[in-house]
């Protein structure tokens, strides 16, 4: 399986047009997919790729 490269909260928000806070909301709440991992010991989130390409195809609009 090829490694999947994973985007930072920034990335995320970045691509998505909305604040880190909002992101960080979402993923609280359950609705964004996200990986905890620990960086010198503070948890910090990561989103894989192909995650947020699969969120992003369910919210489509106006498709049949």
């Amino acid at each position: 399986m090829p490694k999947e490269d994973l985007l930072t909260v920034d990335e995320v928000a970045g691509e998505l047009r909305i604040t880190p806070r909002t992101v960080r909301a979402l993923v609280n709440s359950g609705r964004l997919p996200a990986i905890r991992v620990m960086d010198n010991r503070e948890p910090r989130l990561r989103f894989r790729r192909s995650d947020l390409d699969a969120w992003l195809e369910e919210r489509m609009v106006g498709r049949r």
